[in-house]
């Protein structure tokens, strides 16, 4: 039913934006690898900010 109000799309960005977010808060909390690197940070900043972009209402055009 979510997808009828928000899209696919949103709601597709939103899930790869949670994992992103699980993925910051692991690396942070138990560093597996090379922890948090600037890559894994700009990558999902980007991501957030697509999500935030994509969320927004559109704007309709007065005629």
């Amino acid at each position: 039913m979510l997808v009828r109000t928000a899209g696919v799309l949103l709601l597709s960005m939103s899930n790869v934006a949670g994992q992103l977010i699980a993925a910051v808060a692991f690396e942070a909390g138990i560093p597996l690898a090379d922890g948090l690197t600037p890559g894994l940070i700009a990558g999902s900043a980007v991501s957030l900010l697509a999500v935030v972009i994509a969320a927004l209402p559109s704007r309709a055009t007065a005629s």
